[in-house]
Parts: C-alpha cells; sequence; structure tokens
C-alpha cells in the first residue's frame, strides 16, 4: 500500500505502537499481564508495530498532543500465570476464587489502572474524531462531535420495523441496538479484560465486504485490528479482527462450517453479504449454526436486521445492526473543497457536478511500488484486482472500520467505567461472566424461530438449522 501524509493525527499515531515498550520491565512477547518472566532485560511488543517509523521530535510532539501510555506493574512478576483461568468455564473466575497476588482485585493496582486504561480509550475515540474533522473543541461536548458515530440504544427490537430497511438516521451513523444487547455488549469486552482472554472480530461476506480492489488491510475488517490491536493490547487482551468475505458467493456455503471457518473463539460476528444473498434462511443458518457449534456464543453485530433481531427474540443473543456513518461527511461541490478537508473525508461525497472527481480517487492501493534497487522484467499490474464500481474504495472501508471500532471502544469504556465506579473496584460476578448467558442462548436456539427451518428443511437440510455440524470447508480456483 502506498502511504501518504494524512493532514490530520491518526488513531495510529495517537496510541504510538512504539509505545508498547517494556521500559525495563522482565516480560516475555505476550500479550498478556501476567505472563512469565524472562531473564534478559530486551524491548519487546505485545502486538505486532506497523506504519511508517516517525522521528524522535514526532514523538515528542505527538505524546505532548494526545499522552502516552506511562503504567508499570510494580508487582508484575508475582502476578499469577494465565493458565489459572482454564480452571473454570469459560474463563468466569468467582472473585473470591482469584489468588491473592491477581491484579483483578489489587486495590492499589486498580486505583492506576482503570484510570489510566480509560484515558487509553478517550485518546482513542478522540484521534478517530480528529481524523474526520471533529477534534476538541470548547464549544462542543464529545456527545457532540461523535454524533456521526452515535449508536441508538432502544428499550426494545419491538421499536424496530422489521419489514423495512433500517432508519436512515441509524444507517448513517453508529448504527442501532437494543438496551439488553449493549449491556451483553458491555459484559463481553470486560469479560476480555478481566480474564486476559481474546477478543476477537469475524466477518462473513461477499467481495464489497471482503474488500476487492483494496489492499488486505484497508478492507474494514483490518482496519477495525489496525485500531484495536494497540488499545487491547495495553490492558492484557489479544486482539484479532478476521475477514473471511469471498468474492462472488454468499454465507450459506461457509455457514455450515462457520464455527470450524472462523474459529470457535469469536466475540462479534458479522454478516455483510447483501448483494449476493437476500435471502434471510441463509443469513439465519450463519449466525444459527455458529451459536451452536462454537465455544464462545458471539455479539451478533450484523448487516442482517432481520435474522439477527428475530435470533435475539428467540434466544437472548446479543445483537445489533452498524451503521456507515456518512451523516458526519460533508458534501464536496467543487475540488476547493476536497482539497480543504481531511484526508480521511477527501473523495467520499461529491456534489453531481464534481462526482467524477470522487470516482477517480476511489482506491489508493498499487500491486507493487517502484523501487530503484529493484529491476522489473516482468509486467506487474499496475492497480490491485477486483476494483468495480459496485465495491467501495479505501476511504470508505476505514470509515465502517472507524465505526465499528468506535463501538467496541464505547463499549470498553462503559466497562471500564463501570468497574472503576464499583464500590472497591469489587467488580460483581454477574457484571462480567458469560458461562450462564451462553448456555441459556445455547439451549434454546434448537427451538428459536427463525427462517433457517423454513428454507432448509425444504432443501432436505434442515437438520444443519439445529444441530452443530463438523465439517471441513476449502475454497479452491476455477
Amino acid at each position: 500500500m502506498i502511504m501518504k501524509k494524512k493532514s490530520t493525527p491518526t488513531v495510529e499515531d495517537a496510541l504510538d505502537p512504539d509505545e508498547i515498550d517494556d521500559k525495563g520491565d522482565d516480560e516475555d512477547d505476550s500479550s498478556s499481564s501476567s505472563s512469565s518472566s524472562s531473564t534478559t532485560k530486551t524491548k519487546t511488543y505485545s502486538y505486532k508495530v506497523r506504519g511508517q517509523p516517525i522521528s524522535d521530535e514526532q514523538r515528542k510532539a505527538m505524546i505532548d498532543k494526545w499522552g502516552s501510555w506511562t503504567l508499570v506493574d510494580p508487582k508484575r512478576s508475582k502476578r499469577p500465570k494465565n493458565d489459572f483461568y482454564l480452571q473454570y468455564k469459560n474463563r468466569d473466575v468467582p472473585r473470591s476464587e482469584f489468588p491473592s497476588t491477581a491484579w483483578q482485585t489489587d486495590i492499589d493496582y486498580l486505583d492506576q489502572f482503570l484510570p489510566e486504561a480509560l484515558k487509553l480509550v478517550e485518546r482513542a475515540q478522540e484521534a478517530i474524531l480528529a481524523e474526520y474533522g471533529k477534534d476538541h473543541k470548547e464549544e462542543a461536548t464529545f456527545e457532540e462531535r461523535s454524533d456521526m458515530f452515535h449508536l441508538e440504544i432502544m428499550d426494545t427490537w419491538e421499536d424496530l420495523n422489521y419489514n423495512s430497511k433500517r432508519p436512515p438516521e441509524y444507517m448513517n451513523k453508529g448504527g442501532l441496538t437494543n438496551k439488553k444487547s449493549w449491556e451483553g455488549f458491555v459484559r463481553t469486552v470486560l469479560h476480555a479484560v478481566m480474564t486476559e482472554d481474546s477478543f476477537v472480530f469475524a466477518m462473513g461476506g461477499h467481495s464489497a465486504a471482503a474488500g476487492h480492489g483494496n489492499t488486505f488491510v484497508q478492507s474494514y475488517t483490518l482496519q477495525i485490528q489496525w485500531i484495536l490491536e494497540a488499545v487491547f493490547s495495553r490492558l492484557g487482551v489479544k486482539h484479532e479482527a478476521r475477514n473471511f468475505g469471498m468474492g462472488g458467493l454468499g454465507t450459506a456455503q461457509a455457514g455450515i462450517a462457520s464455527s470450524y471457518l472462523y474459529g470457535t473463539d469469536v466475540d462479534i460476528l458479522m454478516w455483510d453479504s447483501g448483494m449476493t444473498e437476500g435471502d434471510s434462511a441463509s443469513q439465519d443458518l450463519f449466525h444459527r449454526q455458529y451459536i451452536l457449534s462454537a465455544q464462545k456464543i458471539p455479539i451478533l453485530w450484523s448487516q442482517s436486521s432481520y435474522a439477527t433481531t428475530v435470533l435475539h427474540a428467540g434466544t437472548g443473543v446479543y445483537a445489533g445492526i452498524p451503521g456507515w456513518g456518512m451523516a458526519g461527511i460533508p458534501q464536496a461541490k467543487t475540488v476547493e473543497d476536497i482539497d480543504a478537508m481531511p484526508w480521511a473525508v477527501k473523495y467520499l461525497s461529491c456534489d453531481g457536478e464534481i462526482l467524477g472527481v470522487c470516482n477517480e480517487h476511489r482506491y489508493n492501493a498499487s500491486c507493487w511500488v517502484p523501487r530503484e534497487d529493484v529491476t522489473m522484467d516482468w509486467d506487474v499490474n499496475p492497480e490491485t484486482g477486483g476494483r468495480a464500481s459496485w465495491h467501495p474504495g479505501n476511504r470508505v472501508h476505514q470509515l465502517q472500520g472507524r465505526i465499528l471500532a468506535f463501538t467496541i471502544l464505547s463499549a470498553l469504556r462503559d466497562g471500564l467505567t463501570l468497574w472503576k465506579n464499583a464500590d472497591g473496584y469489587a467488580l460483581p460476578d454477574e457484571a462480567w461472566h458469560l458461562t450462564e448467558h451462553y448456555d441459556s442462548v445455547r439451549s434454546k436456539v434448537v427451538d428459536a424461530p427463525g427462517d433457517c427451518f423454513r428454507d432448509y428443511d425444504a432443501k432436505g437440510l434442515g437438520w444443519a438449522c439445529k444441530y452443530p455440524v463438523q465439517v471441513r470447508f476449502s475454497l479452491l480456483p476455477n
């Protein structure tokens, strides 16, 4: 991917990957804050450093503007190893059974950790806002500046008309969910932090969702990881975002094998295949089979509003619908308007007279960056494959990734605030344990209504709607 200088600080800048420096601590190269000690003191990273190097002057200016993580656990070498979580189903350790040296019950450490963790999350969200020209202004509150990322939280899903498209105001902002699902979202993120677990986002979809026409890292799924991996690593959590988009296909062929293809540890599962798979039965199968066969019960943060809300009503699985954030994107009427915009906003919305300018700048990736030290004696495609009028470009993918990352950061912020405000930091088990929820959803999904039974029974495949299937999947070239 060709790297271009951006006109506003990016989230990557605000997080500063090089902050992940042990600063003299003894530890191995692990994302867990309770990892075993090393005998040498070397600079290591708890996640893969990405992006271009920056100078000391740039780093200092960035830290002066955004701040940086400074917390070091003085008792790190005395913390228990994280394998003690495995003694409990779904790592649900009762508070009374945490080892005496665990950081989760160390009030002196939590006095520092929770405020620092909240500042880290807020820094990441502020940097996302800065990318889109919504940086801090005294006359505007955080809620006002983050309106384009606003998530509508309804009391119940009954407030949504299942037979209509998403209301435009939600589609053009952060999306919508209901109160029970948002509380579950917060619980799921808290569980990952409390148990130093992984936190995984996985997407199944078509070519547009996969990111065809762009580089892989420009796809919205990988943009989520680009932002969140560094944040979660500071909190002892390993984050992954898995892009399983498949060009020209829906998800039914993979849905039967969903947990074996996407992994059994997915925390957020997203269906995004509207152009190739409009039937709700296949969407229902995609989600239902994962619930039946995986280790975790994921949050269904999915474009399939009907299938997910019906499953939520029948099983209690947490569900939501992501938005697109275009409410915060100004429309350019002239080329001069575009030039004055922040990098992330350019070419996203053009008036009809200059629409061609936006289309010309839909993508910014190439298959090969020319190098003086390499002589090419074979033909190289000048652009990445899969470019089409119906495939979104890199800035659209970035915006979608930022919407989803902002939503996850909001859940993390709510969860950390809940923990910080608990008396003596003694967060009740029910505020973050997930086993009861997992068991409840799994026990109800077999009998829960859904279009999977109606359509797949007629095809002789109704068994896939109610039994966990163990299969292998391979996508081969023609």
